[in-house]
């Protein structure tokens, strides 16, 4: 592991909460192993803005010499071979970096379950998993819903998640089939609306809605209450008892 060397920093500097450096030596540098992934487009975009401002905001640093942020803008400057400007954070702390990364728009959801997996959290290794598995018929967010026993995307954010692989299953491959009779069976509000149904009843019949749903237009909204009421409505198509409630 590299450490920042401070023999040229005084005594003054250290007692602040922050300090500013500039160097060349990249290898003094480190990444988090369970910091997301380098995005090309953010690569490119950055590049562009460095060749014609130059930097503009320092790195975000640890006092072992972690990047806490600005990963993207050191991968920058080391192609560049540009003196890279960083601020050391001497009270920071390695959970730091996703409270950082939280407040960025760019971040999305998929990025705080590679987070915390690759921080050994078993639900969120077996849920990035499972977004895998899937991931050529849905999007991410849909199979996070799928899965979802919390019914809150927010507590990804927080590092909570309660995986029904049972649910989840049962939800994806449903829709799955619908989908060459359905046309948007596969998009993230029909995902979530079926798991919806499919919870409060357990004894959802799909071979019995299949058959309804080639006989009887089934419309998906944008609003997921919406398709709920499409899909009871068309499993009731002709239904005389069992008939489920909206």
């Amino acid at each position: 592991m590299n450490t920042i060397n401070f023999k040229q920093t005084t005594n003054k500097m250290i007692t602040k909460k922050f300090t500013l450096h500039s160097t060349t030596d990249y290898s003094i540098f480190n990444i988090y192993k369970f910091n997301r992934k380098l995005n090309q487009k953010n690569l490119n975009n950055i590049e562009k803005s460095i060749k014609v401002k130059g930097q503009k905001q320092p790195l975000l640093v640890s006092p072992d010499g972690y990047v806490v942020d600005g990963q993207h803008r050191l991968e920058v400057l080391r192609k560049l071979n540009i003196p890279v400007w960083y601020v050391i954070n001497h009270e920071t702390k390695t959970d730091d970096i996703i409270t950082v990364n939280t407040e960025r728009k760019d971040l999305t959801l998929v990025d705080y379950v590679r987070y915390y997996a690759k921080r050994g959290d078993l639900t969120f290794k077996r849920l990035l998993q499972k977004i895998e598995e899937w991931k050529d018929d849905f999007a991410p967010i849909a199979i996070m819903d799928a899965y979802d026993s919390s019914v809150s995307r927010i507590r990804i954010k927080q590092g909570v998640y309660v995986i029904n692989e049972i649910l989840g299953n049962e939800v994806l491959a449903m829709c799955k089939m619908l989908n060459h009779i359905i046309s948007r069976s596969t998009t993230t509000v029909f995902v979530c609306a079926m798991r919806k149904i499919v919870r409060k009843y357990p004894d959802f019949d799909i071979e019995h809605f299949y058959k309804n749903v080639q006989e009887c237009r089934l419309n998906v909204y944008s609003r997921r209450e919406e398709v709920c009421e499409e899909i009871i409505r068309v499993y009731n198509f002709r239904k005389k008892k069992g008939k489920l409630k909206i």
